[in-house]
C-alpha cells in the first residue's frame, strides 16, 4: 500500500494507518524521506517492521536491507562518461553501461526486530553490517 506524505505529521499519520499483516516499510529515494528517517526508525521499532531501501546507501540511513545501485559508484561512472564526452568522444560512440546493483543487509537491525536472515540470502549480500 502506498501513502502520500508531504510533512512529518503526514508521515506519522501514514505510519498509524499501516494495516496489520504488513511485512515491511519500503523507503523510496527522496531527500524529504531521508531527512525524516528518524520517523521511519520509530515506526519500525513501534510496529516491528523492517525498513528497506532501493539504494545501497548506508551512510546516513541505516535500513534493515537495501538493494539497488550505489550512488557514489554511479556518480563516478557518470563523471567518467561526461569526461569522455568533454574530451570529444561522440556520445553515440560510448557503449551503454548499466549501474551495478548491491545487496546490503544490516544484521544489527535484523536482531532488534527479531528477523532471522536465511544463510542463502546472506551469501548473496555484497555487504553485511553486524
Amino acid at each position: 500500500m502506498t501513502r502520500k506524505a508531504e510533512s512529518p505529521e503526514e508521515l506519522r499519520a501514514a505510519f498509524a494507518k499501516i494495516p496489520p499483516g504488513t511485512g515491511a516499510i519500503w523507503l523510496l529515494p527522496s531527500n524529504f524521506l531521508d531527512s525524516n528517517y528518524q520517523l521511519f526508525v520509530e515506526a519500525s521499532k513501534t510496529r516491528r517492521l523492517p525498513v528497506s531501501s532501493s539504494t545501497a546507501v548506508f551512510s546516513s540511513i541505516k535500513p534493515f536491507l537495501s538493494y539497488g545501485p550505489d550512488l557514489e559508484t554511479m556518480g563516478k561512472q557518470a563523471s567518467r562518461l561526461v569526461g569522455m564526452i568533454l574530451s570529444g568522444i561522440n556520445p553515440g560512440d560510448i557503449p551503454i553501461e548499466q549501474a551495478e546493483f548491491f545487496l546490503k543487509i544490516n544484521l544489527a537491525v535484523a536482531g532488534e526486530l527479531g528477523i532471522d536472515v536465511p544463510k542463502e540470502i546472506l551469501q548473496q549480500a555484497h555487504e553485511i553490517i553486524r
